[in-house]
């Protein structure tokens, strides 16, 4: 007779520091990177759609970060990524309220670009990337850059220096 391996629930440190390089890869990606959402983007795969530069979501997907319904703290980032993304009143609903956004509302809400037919989603995500595809590397790369760099703490000076 075969037997399961007991799977240990408590997530070790080591676990977290692998989970955390995860996302951390993603969002540290030096090339734009988007999430094409077709179903339940729910505790790390919310995390990893967040990490992502944009998201787009198919009819069928929900941003659903369930981590109070699953007695979690959340992780992954999503605390800053969601105050950065969509302010307060947003991140404070998903997270402490554990509401879930359709994707009209991750739109509305600015944590989604847009919002399209199951069929449609690999083509619109790939659109996205025809349209840059032909960019030398180094316009993305820095582009990016500045783009992370035109932050709350940072004045209209310091951005118009770093472009020039």
């Amino acid at each position: 007779m075969l037997r399961r391996p007991s799977i240990k629930l408590s997530p070790t440190r080591t676990n977290l520091k692998q989970y955390k390089a995860v996302f951390l890869s993603v969002a540290r990606c030096t090339l734009p990177t988007i999430a094409a959402l077709n179903g339940p983007a729910i505790g790390a795969g919310f995390n990893m759609a967040l990490a992502c530069d944009a998201r787009i979501m198919s009819e069928d997907a929900i941003l659903d970060p369930k981590f109070f319904r699953l007695g979690l703290h959340p992780g992954g980032g999503c605390s800053w990524l969601l105050r950065e993304l969509c302010g307060w009143n947003t991140a404070a609903g998903l997270l402490l309220f554990s509401q879930p956004l359709s994707p009209h509302k991750a739109v509305e809400q600015g944590l989604a670009w847009k919002s399209v037919k199951r069929e449609d989603l690999l083509e619109a995500a790939m659109g996205y990337t025809d349209a840059i595809r032909h960019l030398p590397r180094e316009l993305l790369i820095y582009t990016k850059r500045t783009l992370l760099a035109a932050d709350a703490s940072c004045h209209f000076d310091d951005i118009l220096e770093i472009e020039t």
